[in-house]
């Protein structure tokens, strides 16, 4: 009796040490899991708050104007404005009056204020995007201007220059 109760034991002891090499085993395996997954999330991380970077910049570049949404590119030398389906409302390009568009604000009559970052000015665009008018150049300190920013109630302009400073302007 004695010996078959050793016999047992030492069977129940090796079945216990079979099942904790398998347990450990699993936990290296779901271990491994888990850290790639982590891995996988930290790369989705970078991706949103990349995503989340590109959001900001596409909304400097873009402005909302009550029912329709305008952009500017700067490669193809356009302002454009659609309607919040997608449709295109007016086009604007004349390179011989602005490149390189960039920052772009609109008026409450709708009219779309947008710097040229190579002509260096400001342009201002009826809301059909048919007639323009440029007001203000190099002239009056334009360098490189990246963005702009047009206050209604005070009928001013506050424009940013790439290299130096930021200028006000008082709109008559």
């Amino acid at each position: 009796m004695k010996t078959t109760r050793i016999k047992i034991n030492n069977h129940l002891d090796n079945l216990q040490q079979d099942l904790m090499k398998q347990l450990y085993t699993m936990e290296e395996k779901e271990n491994s899991i888990i850290c790639q997954l982590l891995s996988s999330i930290e790369k989705n991380e970078k991706d949103i708050a990349e995503c989340q970077r590109n959001i900001t910049n596409i909304k400097q570049h873009a402005t909302d104007l009550q029912d329709n949404i305008c952009d500017t590119s700067d490669v193809k030398n356009t302002v454009t404005c659609r309607n919040l389906q997608g449709a295109i409302q007016s086009t604007f390009q004349n390179e011989s009056i602005l490149k390189n568009p960039r920052g772009i604000d609109v008026d409450s009559d709708g009219n779309v204020y947008v710097v040229g970052k190579i002509s260096n000015n400001v342009v201002v665009i009826s809301p059909d995007g048919k007639r323009y008018r440029e007001v203000l150049t190099a002239r009056d300190c334009l360098s490189n201007p990246t963005s702009l920013h047009y206050s209604g109630p005070k009928n001013q302009l506050l424009v940013t220059n790439l290299y130096n400073k930021a200028h006000l302007f008082n709109l008559i």
